[in-house]
């Protein structure tokens, strides 16, 4: 059995893995994942599935289901760490050369799609894809795979000129693609605005400025675990927001809300 360490946002997630998984983590995380000696790693990664000491926590019936199972495990493990002490909020982080933009939602309105469109159409950097982390006012990444839905490549031409693993999708799970081939080169930028986005439509997309008590309770929907610790939780937004711009971007298609995020980042 091989042991990893695994980065993500300042924590390190230490898991064990029979076979060849140990290059497919390294491959996955990149330079966010190193091997180590230590045996006495929290989670396993067997053939029967996900196991935490003695205790299997869940069996998986394929090899694609246990990477995602894996992946997913991580990717808790670490969030679960970094919220004794900082606020993990659920959403993408994208840049440009000047600025870079938190952009806010529920599952299924697009964040993903719309920050793979502008790091891919745009030129701009993926940071983060699905979590970020609050941490004295500032934004670190929870650098975990994009998931890419089945399907995806119909919505996001541009995923062409990428070389990834597709065949997830013919099982029916998302294909993880390693943060880096989104986001290779340059230096951090600072966040200036934060976008929360309604439910895509057919109709005109609208952009509005939200005031600065309402721009709070917005935020505040998308912190992991919200109720566990809400007034540090409330605290460490209206730390974060100070000095930047929150706009809800509602309505609209692919195209309408990628360019509207894109006028709101200038």
């Amino acid at each position: 059995m091989s042991c990893l360490e695994v980065r993500l946002a300042g924590e390190r997630v230490r898991i064990g893995v029979e076979g060849t998984l140990a290059e497919w983590f390294e491959e996955l995380y990149g330079t966010g994942a190193r091997r180590i000696s230590d045996d006495a790693v929290p989670l396993v990664l067997r053939a029967s599935g996900l196991w935490r000491g003695a205790r299997l926590v869940r069996r998986t019936a394929s090899r694609e289901e246990l990477r995602q199972v894996a992946e997913w495990a991580v990717t808790c493990e670490a969030a679960r760490r970094a919220r004794a002490r900082s606020v993990v909020l659920h959403g993408a982080w994208v840049a440009t050369k000047r600025s870079a933009v938190l952009i806010l939602g529920k599952h299924g309105y697009g964040k993903t799609t719309l920050a793979v469109r502008l790091a891919l159409g745009r030129g701009w950097r993926l940071l983060a894809d699905d979590a970020v982390v609050l941490r004295r006012g500032r934004i670190e990444a929870v650098a975990r795979p994009v998931r890419l839905k089945p399907g995806s490549d119909r919505v996001l031409p541009e995923l062409a000129r990428l070389k990834f693993d597709r065949a997830p999708w013919r099982e029916d799970w998302p294909a993880l693609v390693p943060l880096q081939e989104f986001s290779r080169g340059g230096r951090s930028r600072p966040t200036r605005n934060v976008v929360v986005l309604g439910k895509p439509s057919a109709r005109a997309v609208r952009v509005e400025r939200l005031p600065a008590g309402l721009a709070v309770a917005e935020v505040a929907k998308y912190v992991w675990s919200f109720r566990e610790r809400p007034a540090e939780s409330l605290e460490a937004i209206v730390r974060f927001l100070k000095g930047r711009a929150v706009h809800r971007v509602s309505g609209g298609e692919l195209d309408e809300r990628e360019a509207a995020i894109a006028a709101v980042a200038r």
